[in-house]
């Protein structure tokens, strides 16, 4: 049995940062330290707010924006690079490290495979990749793999977020 695992959340489902969460909750729950590393997002939402409070290290982009993910601006684009160099920095805190939305960064090989792979090798914490899109190569080294499809959503028909839910 392997110390560390990778855990792959994946789909175009809503739920995949939640699920992430769950796990999150149950490592806390274990007395383990946790970061959470939010790719393509800038804004607290509401679980920030209460996994801050129970001590998770919660790092994320100055500033995100909505994009066309075929493609990524420039400045999203070195926002990634920045907030990758904070999970290399402080990879030796984490029991557990969530890498979230980081599966269009490695999709669109802004992180490439040996950058994320050497990481994964060289770091003792469990990892949560999360996001649409997970390349086929991450799905083959993962231990876990879980795919969130979508059924329905009210936002596809019109529906705006709502605090709580979506955020």
């Amino acid at each position: 049995m392997k110390n560390k695992r990778i855990l792959v959340i994946t789909g175009n489902g809503k739920g995949k940062t939640t699920a992430a969460i769950g796990i999150i909750i149950r490592s806390l729950g274990h007395e383990k330290k946790v970061g959470f590393f939010k790719f393509f997002k800038s804004k607290l939402s509401g679980e920030d707010k209460i996994l801050k409070k129970l001590g998770v290290r919660i790092f994320q982009f100055k500033k995100a924006q909505f994009f066309n993910p075929q493609k990524i601006p420039k400045n999203l684009i070195k926002e990634c690079e920045a907030l990758w160099q904070k999970v290399l920095k402080n990879k030796d805190q984490f029991d557990l490290i969530v890498l979230d939305e980081i599966n269009l960064a490695l999709s669109a090989q802004i992180i490439t495979k040996k950058d994320f792979i050497n990481f994964a090798q060289n770091t003792k914490a469990n990892l949560i990749c999360t996001g649409r899109a997970a390349p086929i190569w991450l799905k083959k080294i993962a231990d876990t793999v879980s795919e969130i499809k979508d059924i329905k959503h009210d936002l596809g028909i019109g529906n705006q977020t709502q605090q709580g839910i979506e955020f």
